[in-house]
């Protein structure tokens, strides 16, 4: 049985999200069925800059720009699938890392 996965990815440059739609064999074969490029909306990528930017940022602020991601990675989400040939009922999980706004390695708490 093949089993479909979609992977969504978007990196601290803010230049797009890519999306990758995989088909995983029980077997352990890997094939790309489809990928796309997605830039990021002009808003949205300056959002991100300015909350990277900045030191601060409000609760409200983060929780609505997460808000919004959450509905690109959607949209982008099923524009993959269907222009593959999909629906929506044939990927068994999708992942997404989120965005990073706050990247800290060498933190107390990478």
């Amino acid at each position: 049985m093949d089993n479909y996965y979609v992977g969504l990815m978007s990196g601290t440059s803010l230049d797009a999200i890519d999306a990758v739609l995989l088909r995983i064999e029980d077997n352990g074969g890997i094939e790309v069925v489809s990928l796309i490029n997605t830039p990021f909306p002009d808003h949205i990528s300056g959002l991100l800059r300015d909350m990277i930017a900045s030191k601060t940022e409000s609760l409200h602020e983060l929780c609505s720009l997460d808000t919004e991601l959450g509905e690109i990675y959607a949209a982008i989400t099923l524009d993959l699938i269907s222009k593959s040939g999909y629906k929506p009922g044939d990927i068994r999980a999708i992942g997404c890392h989120g965005q990073t706004v706050r990247h800290q390695p060498d933190g107390k708490h990478p």
